[in-house]
């Protein structure tokens, strides 16, 4: 069960990079799920922070919110998740998506 939302985890197939100027996020293999899925879901990028879907624009890709969630350094080829959890805790920088309790 998950702690909020239906999932914890909605989509974690391959690797993803980030354009950190445009926001562009696009995945190595698979296709996202549908708009309304993930628009407004959390990708956690794996030893690079969190960011929220703005909107799915493509089969493999979508535009971030904002990045501020992330380090800051090159996204390519990096594993990751998308998923249900409030927005606000990529912004607490007292919440790490790696740490996971439960």
């Amino acid at each position: 069960m998950s702690l909020w939302g239906k999932s914890d985890s909605l989509f974690s197939t391959g690797t993803i990079s980030v354009n950190l100027t445009t926001k562009v996020a696009t995945i190595s293999s698979g296709t996202l799920p549908a708009a309304g899925t993930i628009e407004g879901g959390v990708v956690t990028i794996t030893g690079k922070g969190s960011a929220v879907i703005k909107e799915r624009t493509g089969n493999t890709t979508a535009v971030l919110h904002n990045t501020t969630g992330l380090d800051g350094t090159a996204i390519s080829g990096v594993g990751y998740n998308i998923s249900e959890q409030p927005v606000y805790l990529n912004e607490d920088s007292n919440y790490d998506g790696e740490e996971i309790f439960g």
